[in-house]
């Protein structure tokens, strides 16, 4: 093991690529937590991802796009064109959905939760969400599967 990066900033929720050549997290040192990426291992440059704050990063499975909960709950997308020892191309992001994931802050203190409140499908098409606490949780009901299963 080898510290990866060491700042005076809050530094968190590191995820690798899935060619393992980049790392995405989170980081307060322009004064709110933003989505980052950087070469792995180097560490040499650090390229911003998200806009106007962001949580909880993760990787589609192909490496070409990275998710992340807004600051305003929106989970969003960024799509990433990156190949090893290159600058990547970072795409604008894209709002998806309201997340309803509870994002805490007081004066840009974030207290990150041990484990992600969602995660995304391998082609990034389908995310599960953990519904907050005081969030009324909908329940959608199929009747008449077994007849849809018979076409």
């Amino acid at each position: 093991p080898f510290p990866f990066l060491q700042s005076e900033s809050h530094e968190e929720e590191g995820k690798f690529s899935p060619d393992g050549h980049w790392m995405a997290y989170i980081s307060d040192e322009s004064g709110a937590f933003e989505v980052y990426v950087r070469p792995f291992p180097s560490g040499e440059g650090r390229y911003k991802v998200s806009t106007a704050g962001g949580f909880q990063p993760r990787w589609r499975r192909d490496g070409k796009e990275l998710f992340y909960v807004a600051a305003d709950g929106k989970m969003t997308a960024v799509s990433i064109k990156s190949s090893a020892g290159s600058e990547p191309t970072i795409g604008r992001p894209e709002p998806l959905f309201d997340s309803h994931i509870e994002i805490e802050q007081l004066t840009n203190v974030y207290a990150p939760a041990p484990l992600f409140d969602y995660d995304v499908s391998a082609d990034g098409n389908r995310f599960l969400v953990a519904a907050s606490k005081t969030q009324t949780p909908v329940l959608n009901v199929e009747v008449n599967w077994a007849a849809r299963l018979k076409r």
